[in-house]
């Protein structure tokens, strides 16, 4: 991904940055111990990212809806 070499240095002493994900499909989900969800997300370009989501306060969405996420 060479936008992402715009952030670098990133790590140790380094604010990591946390990035916008709009538009992206719930491919899969999974209930984790403690109410946690493990999530496969699809994006608009048809690329694949794996998530976890700690403690929703919600779980009012299923596979398949369209979701806007802030990652680290």
């Amino acid at each position: 991904m060479q936008w992402f070499d715009h952030f670098v240095p990133i790590g140790v002493g380094n604010v990591m940055p946390i990035l916008k994900l709009v538009g992206t499909k719930i491919q899969k989900m999974r209930e984790l111990k403690g109410g946690h969800l493990s999530l496969e997300l699809k994006s608009q370009d048809s690329s694949t990212l794996r998530a976890i989501w700690f403690g929703p306060e919600s779980k009012d969405f299923q596979v398949g809806d369209r979701v806007e996420a802030l990652v680290e």
